[in-house]
Formats: C-alpha cells, structure tokens, sequence
C-alpha cells in the first residue's frame, strides 16, 4: 500500500491541482499522474528480479501492456467510435429496407427542416454558455452538416421529406458479429491442429 497506493494518490493529487491542463482536462491529468508510481513500481520489479525471475516477469509485463492498449481501444466503442459513426458517417439507409428496419426501432428518422439546435464546433463539441447549459440557434440538424452538396439540394427541394439512418448503437455489433461468425472457425482450427500433434504451446 505505501510503496503503490500512497505515491499513486499523491501524484493523482498533484496532476488535478496543477495550473492549466496537460491531458485535457483536470481529470485526465490525475488519472495519468497516479499511473506514473504504479508503472515505476512495476518496472522495479523487472529491474531488480534475479535472472531466474527476470524472464516471466518480462513476460507478465508483456501481457499487460498489451492488455492495457487492447481495452484501451476496444473501451472507445462506446465514446469515440459511437460519436464519429454519429458526426462523421454516412449512415443513410436504402430505400428498400427503411420501413422494415423502422418496424423493429433500428433506424433513426431525420428532417432538413430549420429549427432549434444545439450550436457545435469544428469538433463537434456543443457550446455552452457560461452556466454550463447548451447554447441554441435556428438551423439544421448537426448530421447534415457532412452531407455532400447533391444530396442537400435534394433535400432542400423537400425539407419535411424523413431522412432514414441507420442507428449508431448498429456499429457496435460489427466487432460482436465477427466474434460470433469467426469464434467456431478459429476453434475448428486449432481442435484439427490437435489432432496432428502441432497445436501451439503458450
């Protein structure tokens, strides 16, 4: 606990009450500074162990690493993957499967109509006022503002025509679609690799 857990509350102290940001933001700088003593802690370990110990050591720290940048990327469908599919992706629906897909909730419906929205930046960040609520303005939905210039003369022809897209909860289950598809192929694999002797040791 004194050699982790104290240096690590401590460095996350200092991250949050340092003047300006680093990381971004105040809680992002404690965050990272409290993981500075538990990667030293770590490394320490690796460094001091005998050679006898010095190989699985390396070899646990490898794994953690990588663990550490998987979850880092596969915990991002829900933030930034599902705010660029939003912001960023051309989700229109085909004509032909709008209705179907409506019917069981997995499209979402827009229109080109003026009304109040939410004012965003180059980012897509909603601006504030200074009490912290959504600064509003007269104008498109934020989706358009990515669409090609045919297809907004399109809909300016029609502004109250639905505009039908396909829900960004939908590009999380690419990543599930394939565990389930692939899962029975990788085992099928590796089950005829046992069988003629050369299945991989770990």
């Amino acid at each position: 606990l004194v050699k982790v857990f104290l240096p690590a509350i401590v460095a996350g102290v200092i991250g949050w009450m340092i003047p300006g940001n680093i990381f971004g933001s105040d809680s992002a700088d404690a965050v990272i500074f409290a993981c500075l003593p538990v990667i030293y802690f770590y490394v320490m370990l690796w460094v001091k162990a005998n050679a006898e110990d010095k190989k699985p050591i390396g070899a646990l720290l490898a794994i953690f690493a990588v663990s550490l940048m998987f979850w880092a990327v596969f915990k991002q469908n829900g933030t930034a993957l599902t705010r660029w599919a939003n912001y960023y992706t051309d989700r229109s629906v085909p004509a032909a499967i709008e209705k179907p897909l409506e019917a069981i909730y997995l499209v979402d419906a827009k229109d080109y109509q003026t009304k109040e929205v939410n004012v965003y930046d180059n980012q897509y960040q909603a601006q504030k006022d200074k009490d912290g609520n959504p600064i509003k303005e007269q104008g498109k939905d934020i989706y358009f503002r990515n669409v090609s210039p045919g297809k907004k003369a399109v809909m300016e022809a029609n502004p109250s025509e639905k505009v039908y897209l396909y829900n960004t909860e939908l590009f999380q289950s690419v990543n599930p679609f394939w565990v389930i598809v692939l899962t029975p192929i990788v085992v099928g694999f590796f089950m005829m690799l046992r069988r003629k002797g050369k299945e991989p040791t770990t």
